[in-house]
């Protein structure tokens, strides 16, 4: 690999003057996802779509999860092999357009979720790229410098589609194309097998946490409540992307958390006018991607999120959220039918059921799922920070190899 990679910079200067630039807007058509949408997620439909955490967390799209939904017109844009797929709109502008590439064969009908907008290569532009050459440039840094210029919003972000178009991207020859993805593709394999190991031990934890966590509902040892009665809620601070960006210090003793996986450190003496907390909390990362996080150290966070703490004597917080944690796909089902971005509200959490066995038996259990997740870490000990640097390795060759300048 090496020698590969050697022989590319050594040649790409004299490939410059092959290398031309062309605007989205020339050689691609846009299209959005599906409209007159009547519900999603259910066990049937007339049609599957791809959703949006397939095209947020794949650099290819998983064409066999694909989830049902049902259209009211069929005649719409459908999905083709070779599709590059991109989010619309984030809570923060760094998760804007992150794209995705359609490389299998995919069935008829199905469609694009209405959270995602999608490039197709025009009939006339077919031949100009290699298979795979889309799904790296467009996760490039050098391509995501160009998107952060056409992200709008204050609180909210999205992409002006219109500007987006104009943006430029290079077109170096076939052989040059090749040899990148050649490259990448073992970077990217050699993460992608580290990451299905952790992926099957972090499972089996899940698959033992599901069994503890489930009881008969005529278990009369067994209350059933919503999180309403038996949680206090706590509130965040009137927090803007701009404000997290100056106070941010990287070992700040309190964590500022924003939604998704934004999150900060600063000081006291930057959170002043914040409310900031000091009781271990379940914080509820409500818009983006949907997700939990037990913290027992000081925080705050942007007030259209929420945490929770479990009442005293009757339902230990450590307990709540590791049953959260078996219901966040549920949620994230939940997520994907409100607005233009993946949300839930307070009343999908404070109306959920939870079962609230004895404080000793949740202590137990707690205990317990405390041992299996520290025993997991242990066996995946290393896997994490394998997997961290060779992502850092393939980002580092990506940037090189796909960073073009003009002569």
């Amino acid at each position: 690999m090496e020698q590969k990679l050697s022989y590319l910079e050594r040649t790409f200067p004299e490939l410059l003057d092959g290398v031309e630039f062309r605007t989205l807007g020339e050689v691609f058509i846009q299209f959005s996802g599906m409209s007159g949408v009547s519900k999603k997620w259910a066990e049937s439909g007339n049609c599957k779509f791809i959703d949006y955490m397939n095209a947020y967390k794949n650099l290819t799209i998983d064409v066999n999860d694909l989830k049902n939904a049902t259209v009211k017109n069929l005649k719409q844009h459908t999905l083709q092999k070779g599709d590059i797929l991109f989010t619309s709109a984030s809570e923060v502008p760094n998760e804007c357009a992150i794209a995705s590439e359609i490389e299998d064969e995919i069935q008829e009908n199905i469609f694009l979720d209405d959270h995602l907008f999608a490039l197709r290569i025009k009939d006339e532009n077919k031949n100009l790229f290699c298979k795979g050459f889309l799904k790296f440039l467009f996760r490039s840094e050098y391509f995501r410098i160009q998107v952060k210029k056409v992200v709008r919003g204050v609180t909210r972000f999205y992409i002006s589609k219109s500007d987006f178009m104009n943006l430029q991207i290079p077109v170096p020859p076939l052989n040059v194309q090749e040899e990148i993805v050649n490259i990448l593709d073992k970077f990217t394999e050699l993460t992608k097998e580290l990451t299905k190991e952790l992926t099957l031990r972090k499972k089996q934890y899940e698959y033992y946490r599901e069994k503890l966590l489930t009881f008969d509902e005529g278990d009369n040892t067994v209350q059933w409540k919503t999180l309403g009665e038996v949680c206090e809620r706590l509130r965040g601070s009137p927090i803007t992307a701009t404000q997290m960006k100056k106070i941010a210090v990287e070992n700040g003793n309190i964590k500022i958390f924003a939604g998704g996986k934004t999150q900060v450190n600063t000081t006291e003496e930057n959170t002043k006018d914040f409310v900031i907390h000091n009781i271990p909390s379940v914080i509820v990362k409500s818009r983006g991607i949907i997700d939990f996080e037990y913290y027992d150290k000081p925080f705050t966070f942007k007030q259209e999120m929420w945490a929770y703490v479990g009442k005293e004597n009757i339902l230990l917080t450590k307990f709540l959220y590791y049953f959260l944690c078996t219901k966040t796909d549920d949620l994230r089902r939940v997520s994907e039918k409100m607005g233009s971005m993946p949300q839930i509200s307070l009343n999908d959490t404070q109306t959920l059921t939870i079962p609230i066995p004895p404080i000793s038996k949740q202590n137990e259990i707690v205990e317990i799922l405390d041992k299996f997740e520290e025993l997991v870490n242990d066996i995946s000990k290393g896997l994490p920070r394998e997997i961290e640097l060779r992502q850092k390795q393939y980002e580092y060759y990506r940037e090189k190899l796909l960073t073009f300048k003009r002569k």
